[in-house]
């Protein structure tokens, strides 16, 4: 009997990953996972905005991280870069249509300080757009 338990239960573990895994879409990722797909974004139905659709797929991206400062007006939010330009804070994001993102991408704070520069402690969404046909 305890063989029979010993080798019965990596058989479940593998026969319940497989379950949890049929059907799914290869790269629907979860609420911590740093990138939106295309298909994840094109998923979401009734997003107004990428805004929208980072509010119900990404929300943890919303919220700054660190407290840059205890004065209310001297805090640095998240800031936003649309095909590596600067496009501005998280209220730009209202202004996007879904269906122009190729990509959004969130950046911790030492990742975006490495790739844009100091001034962002808060970590940045990069936005991608799909390339014009």
């Amino acid at each position: 009997t305890m063989s029979v338990r010993s080798a019965g239960a990596p058989a479940m573990r593998l026969g319940a990953l497989a379950c949890a895994g049929h059907g799914a879409p290869a790269r629907l990722g979860g609420q911590n996972d740093p990138v939106l797909t295309a298909e994840e974004i094109a998923s979401v139905t009734g997003a107004a905005s990428l805004y929208d659709v980072i509010r119900l797929r990404r929300p943890r991206w919303l919220r700054s991280p660190n407290p840059t400062s205890i004065r209310a007006e001297l805090q640095t939010g998240i800031r936003v870069y649309m095909d590596r330009v600067e496009f501005g804070g998280l209220e730009s994001l209202r202004d996007v249509q879904p269906s122009v993102a190729w990509q959004v991408q969130y950046l911790r704070p030492s990742e975006a300080e490495s790739r844009f520069g100091p001034g962002h402690p808060n970590g940045v969404i990069v936005v991608l757009t799909k390339p014009k046909s």
